[in-house]
């Protein structure tokens, strides 16, 4: 039972983060630009319960603000809270003595739409990745490609070196596969198509990294 609870408590989280990719996909670029994660999942918060409730609960209550500022949706036999601040988004799933919850970090998901929805020029990181991307595919390199591309990984291990990390290889893929997963099972075709595309832009960049670890070999 409590893995069916938590079952639930992910599906909502994911309705709320996927709620606000679609937001953002749609607002001007300014305001995309200024765009507070947290504030919208708050303001968000009353009509996100409403609208998850009925897929939670039966015969259940209005939502009501607690003490903590999370808001709970109680019904016949289960209990459904919805809690946010700038640190974590969770919901939990209660039913009896049984707990079910699901979270997910604001800065995981607000670095997300930034890459996805803020339209920026290319880094100079970005760019040395597509050419080594596009050098790495070629059949066969001249000596004076290979000889450029080895050095464009110097620079890249060097970029590398001084950039702060957001988000881990690990944690990227799971976000972006949990996006996937969840758009999939409601074929929201448009926003897993641009999920699609973030998705190769972080192996591309894996995928350049790690071939710029290994000895060098001419085609």
């Amino acid at each position: 039972m409590s893995k069916y609870l938590k079952e639930l408590a992910t599906k909502a989280v994911y309705y709320i983060v996927d709620t606000t990719h679609s937001h953002v996909a749609r607002i001007p670029l300014e305001e995309a630009k200024v765009f507070e994660l947290s504030k919208f999942w708050k303001v968000m918060g009353y009509d996100t319960a409403i609208k998850l409730a009925p897929l939670v609960l039966t015969n259940f209550d209005p939502p009501r603000l607690l003490e903590d500022g999370s808001i709970e949706v109680e019904g016949y036999e289960k209990v459904f809270n919805v809690f946010c601040n700038k640190k974590i988004l969770k919901v939990e799933v209660r039913e009896g003595e049984m707990t079910g919850e699901h979270s997910v970090k604001p800065n995981m998901v607000d670095t997300y739409l930034h890459e996805m929805y803020v339209i920026k020029p290319p880094t100079r990181f970005e760019m040395i990745v597509k050419f080594i991307v596009q050098l790495k595919n070629k059949e066969k390199r001249t000596c004076k490609e290979e000889t450029k591309l080895q050095e464009v990984k110097r620079i890249l291990r060097e970029l590398e070196g001084g950039k702060k990390k957001k988000i881990g290889a690990t944690q990227a893929r799971e976000y972006l596969c949990s996006r996937f997963k969840h758009l999939k099972e409601v074929e929201n075709q448009p926003l897993c198509e641009m999920y699609k595309l973030a998705l190769e832009k972080h192996d591309n960049e894996v995928n350049a990294k790690d071939d710029g670890a290994r000895p060098s070999s001419s085609k």
